[in-house]
């Protein structure tokens, strides 16, 4: 039997400051002044953060490089770079959209931070341990406080569920499976301080408040099975009782069970009739994700790619159950996710790196101290709620930093000083140009807050202004060209097109881009375009049809209208646009269904009302 793993008491050197602040950066940072106030800001702190704590490590750090992990991870950052020039979208690719920041960049800040974590050596792992701890305690603050009185930065996440320091109840779910181990395991190592197991005690259980909180039924999931893993690895805290082990591992897969197919029904768009449960909602993203895979299977769409293939693979099913106020951009599930942006050969790379890293964070989970065998619990929690969600660009680079950690502690990685120290400065450099890009981003985000509430108060002039400002600060963001498009349409049309021209120059094949052009222009042919590179979209029949009617195109608008009704059965607005023209051109047993199916959707409507009556005068009634 291998000895238990040491975890000597030694006094850190300072520069372990920078990892350690890694996790906190990843879980507190924000802007509440901004649009997006948990967006750009978090990317940019955990960006900046991260590059600064590789190049102390480079400079400074003690630990070698893993010969094999080192050499898979280039293979795949290769791979996925390969994947990305030769993409559907070659800049967001790189650079990652705005709303998921899932381009090669995130995963070369994933590089960083695991080789950082191996640099630092076991002072290291230690120090990130603590950075944990602090983030767990504020993680844990920030959830009580908006369960027991509100969110302390509002957003429009659903108040039934808390989101945390993240707005989103699904990332902070992924930063519980992350965190909350860590604080349990730091809780319960006598070699730290007594200050610090009482905060960790504290961030656990605040961690345990959020968890429960958010209602994230893969977060849950996740910490259950990786409870039946711990108790595997660690047996002999249950006394080698194979029959314990048994009823831990049966009872995790019941209340997992239990937990994902329990609760209120509902997919993912809030349908009124043959509502899935979530499980289903989760297997319908899969199916329609697969169909992607099988179409692009080898070099596929590059990262950040699939919100562009996807209008070709979704099907009327899904578009009828769920809609698409947003476009996916994620088959939620991280092995699918990548096999689709990336391909087959480049989930082959990532599956070996997982299992190399995975077999000495095992090491660790086995024999490690407590503190240590809680971040490796942590890392492999977060790894498994990921087979139901995908990577959070904030807190994959914290996760892949405990990971280097543990690989620096278990295995006797290889000393290549001489040949990374010289990358330090670089690294200082790489740091500094994200820290100004970060910063216009911030801006850009801010000026969009300030169009918004411009525009809510009526000042269309102010609210155009602060929308071409953040497509000035960051003018290759599709978004803030879109903002400043919608700002314009009122009042200057032909520049709120050149707004649209010129987000197609970065990212020619955005999806969103022709709805929002067709919706400028306001025509029969401008919705006709939107509707040849998504024609599933329901919506987009919609605004057809009533663009139609109002030009007098009236074939059009029935026939637009028709297949609306397909796509989205559920909404009233379709069914009373289409009784309305059948009533004006006088088919009557057809504007009676449509009116009836209005009905039943809304009753008591007053447009349907109005219908009803202008039926029952003409002779006929709706029985």
């Amino acid at each position: 039997m291998r000895a238990p793993l040491a975890s000597p008491i030694v006094r850190a050197p300072r520069w372990l400051l920078a990892p350690a602040v890694v996790p906190v950066v990843a879980t507190m940072a924000m802007d509440p002044a901004g649009y997006a106030p948990f967006g750009p800001a978090k990317w940019a702190a955990v960006a900046v953060i991260v590059l600064t704590a590789a190049a102390v490590a480079v400079r400074k750090g003690v630990g070698g490089f893993d010969h094999a992990t080192t050499l898979v991870w280039l293979v795949f950052l290769g791979w996925t770079a390969l994947c990305g020039f030769a993409g559907r979208d070659p800049w967001y690719a790189q650079a990652g959209t705005p709303e998921r920041h899932a381009g090669l960049v995130l995963w070369l800040l994933a590089f960083a931070a695991f080789l950082t974590g191996q640099r630092s050596g076991i002072g290291g792992a230690r120090a990130v341990v603590r950075g944990a701890v602090v983030a767990a305690v504020g993680l844990g603050f920030y959830a009580v406080v908006e369960l027991v009185w509100r969110a302390p930065v509002a957003t429009d996440a659903s108040p039934s569920r808390l989101g945390g320091p993240f707005g989103s109840a699904a990332f902070l779910g992924a930063a519980c499976c992350l965190l909350g181990p860590v604080a349990l395991g730091v809780a319960a190592d006598g070699t730290f301080p007594r200050a610090w197991r009482v905060a960790a005690g504290v961030g656990a259980g605040g961690v345990l408040v959020a968890l429960a909180g958010s209602g994230t039924r893969g977060a849950w999931l996740a910490v259950l099975v990786v409870a039946m893993i711990v108790a595997l690895a660690r047996r002999a805290a249950v006394g080698r009782r194979p029959e314990l082990v048994a009823a831990l591992m049966a009872g995790a897969v019941l209340i997992g069970v239990a937990v994902a197919v329990a609760g209120p029904r509902g997919g993912t768009s809030g349908s009124t009739t043959d509502r899935t449960t979530p499980v289903g909602a989760r297997l319908d993203e899969w199916r329609i994700g697969w169909r992607a895979l099988s179409r692009h299977w080898f070099v596929s769409v590059g990262p950040e790619g699939y919100r562009i293939v996807f209008p070709q693979v979704v099907d009327d099913d899904y578009e009828r159950a769920y809609g698409r106020d947003v476009i996916p951009d994620r088959a939620h599930d991280v092995f699918l996710d990548l096999g689709i942006t990336v391909g087959l050969p480049g989930l082959l790379a990532y599956l070996a790196l997982l299992g190399l890293v995975g077999r000495r964070v095992w090491r660790v989970l086995c024999r490690g101290p407590a503190a240590l065998a809680g971040a490796a619990a942590g890392v492999v929690a977060y790894g498994v709620q990921q087979v139901v969600l995908f990577p959070v660009a904030e807190l994959e680079p914290v996760a892949w930093l405990m990971a280097g950690a543990l690989v620096a502690v278990e295995a006797r990685p290889v000393a290549w000083s001489r040949l990374v120290r010289p990358f330090a400065p670089g690294l200082a450099v790489v740091a500094g140009l994200m820290a100004f890009l970060g910063g216009l981003d911030v801006a850009a985000d801010r000026a969009v807050a300030r169009s918004f509430d411009a525009a809510g108060a009526g000042r269309s002039g102010d609210a155009v202004t602060e929308a071409l400002d953040a497509a000035r600060w960051r003018p290759d963001q599709v978004r803030y060209r879109i903002a400043a498009a919608r700002a314009l349409a009122r009042v200057d049309r032909t520049a709120a097109l050149a707004q649209l021209d010129a987000a197609a120059q970065w990212s020619p094949d955005e999806p969103a881009l022709p709805v929002e052009r067709a919706a400028v222009l306001g025509t029969v042919t401008g919705w006709q375009a939107a509707l040849e590179v998504d024609p599933r979209r329901g919506r987009s029949w919609l605004e057809l049809g009533l663009v139609a009617a109002r030009s007098g195109q009236y074939d059009i608008a029935e026939r637009a209208w028709a297949r609306a009704t397909e796509l989205a059965p559920e909404d009233p607005v379709v069914w009373l646009n289409l009784a309305r023209l059948r009533i004006d051109r006088a088919q009557w047993s057809e504007a009676r269904a449509a009116l009836a199916a209005a009905e039943a959707l809304a009753p008591g409507d007053p447009r349907a009302v109005a219908l009803r009556d202008e039926l029952r005068r003409a002779g006929h009634a709706v029985s």
